[in-house]
């Protein structure tokens, strides 16, 4: 990545690499006939009749098998494509901490990534009620600090669990060390 100088917000850097790019989970089929399309199917299949017939037939067979893969494929859950966003987020973050700036650690990055979430959030929100107009700006803004309490219940029950789960590994180390018999002599690092 080329330096310019500037440091590259969130937005910017995301715009221009290639991390976390989207990628069409189906393949569609245009099956609409227009009448330009239709009047020279109608001189060709003067000359060579049979031919264009089987010609039909195959297209006819191939949109029936392209309508059948699309409809054994089940529509991904928000949940399903969250995940996925997970793993394109950590490769993005790793690329976003490796580039030249100083300032872009993958701490930085979650920040400003969290602040993309709740705008992603709060404008689906804004878009589902814009067409209720018994919804009044203090329900919008008591639906918007529901969402913030869970996020931030969330997130105090990830830090919890991270500490409980670094705490519980050093508790069942000094419990080994404790086990091993009062005659083991522990030599403490020397500073």
């Amino acid at each position: 990545m080329e330096t310019t100088g500037n440091i590259l917000s969130f937005e910017e850097f995301s715009a221009k690499t290639d991390t976390a790019t989207a990628e069409p989970t189906t393949d569609t089929v245009d099956t609409e006939v227009t009448d330009t399309e239709a009047d020279t199917e109608v001189e060709d299949t003067e000359t060579d009749k049979e031919e264009t017939t089987d010609t039909e037939e195959t297209e006819e067979e191939t949109t029936e098998e392209s309508e059948e893969v699309i409809s054994e494929e089940e529509p991904k859950t928000v949940a399903e494509m969250m995940n996925e966003l997970k793993d394109a987020l950590k490769e993005e973050a790793k690329a976003y901490e490796s580039d030249d700036y100083e300032e872009h650690t993958s701490e930085t990055y979650m920040k400003e990534n969290a602040a993309l979430a709740a705008a992603i959030a709060t404008k689906a929100l804004e878009e589902m009620n814009e067409s209720d107009e018994e919804y009044t700006k203090e329900a919008y803004e008591a639906t918007c600090n529901t969402m913030k309490e869970a996020y931030a219940k969330k997130i105090d029950e990830a830090c919890e669990a991270y500490g409980a789960e670094l705490t519980s590994t050093v508790d069942r180390d000094n419990e080994e060390i404790e086990l091993k018999g009062s005659d083991a002599i522990i030599a403490e690092p020397t500073k």
